[in-house]
């Protein structure tokens, strides 16, 4: 019996999947200064599907108030540090992993679809809460180990527990609101779609004109009073 995981892009899943396949098969833990892309071998994926669920032998990792977080480790990460990009209208658009030869407008529907996921995401029964990592340490330890117990699987020792956190944490980007930076405008426009404040023009074709900044700067106050509700500042 095993588990599976299941988190928001940028929540650190890989890692607590790794932290788990460690633990049940008794494995070394291996240190990282960006993701765990590489090390995960349970199943860790951001949407299970259906047929997955039957046995619930799932954890989630994810915090309400940190989903930007989620965010900019997610573009700094894996966007940045990974993934092929594209340029339309001088942004660094990152091209969809998951198909070949798309357009550009596919790569953009792409990319927002991730930030739309992020901040749409709802946490398992069994969740860790992300921001337990910086303040509460034993309460996220519980969880994976009650988790683990539920499954009759080798819980976690708490000093290496706070092992890999301290690791993790070195990962974490630094945490600033900057409404002007390209990806904040790609965060701005999923947050405002998924609160019905969508333009009543095409955002890809009109991205960088006035109509596209005008449209912005009449919402910006919503956006940046919304995201710092999002934001986790450890």
């Amino acid at each position: 019996m095993s588990i599976s995981v299941e988190f928001p892009q940028g929540a650190g899943g890989f890692w607590l999947s790794h932290i788990i396949n460690c633990t049940i098969n008794d494995t070394e833990f291996t240190n990282s200064q960006v993701n765990w892309h590489e090390s995960s071998v349970i199943h860790a994926q951001h949407k299970l599907p259906l047929e997955k669920k039957a046995s619930d032998n799932r954890i989630s990792i994810s915090s309400y108030n940190a989903k930007y977080n989620f965010w900019v480790s997610y573009v700094k990460k894996r966007i940045m540090h990974e993934l092929v990009y594209t340029r339309y209208k001088n942004i660094r658009l990152p091209v969809c992993p998951n198909q070949k030869n798309t357009t550009q407008y596919e790569d953009f529907e792409w990319l927002l679809n991730q930030c739309r996921f992020i901040i749409n995401y709802e946490p398992l029964e069994y969740n860790l809460n992300w921001t337990d990592l910086y303040e509460d340490k034993i309460s996220a330890w519980n969880t994976i180990c009650d988790r683990l117990a539920a499954s009759n699987l080798p819980t976690l020792e708490y000093k290496k527990f706070c092992h890999y956190v301290d690791i993790y944490l070195k990962t974490i980007p630094k945490i600033v609101i900057c409404p002007n930076h390209k990806y904040f405008h790609i965060w701005a426009i999923a947050l405002l779609d998924i609160n019905d404040l969508s333009p009543n023009f095409d955002i890809f074709e009109n991205l960088a004109t006035p109509k596209y900044y005008q449209w912005y700067e009449k919402h910006k106050d919503f956006v940046l009073n919304e995201t710092k509700k999002l934001a986790y500042f450890s």
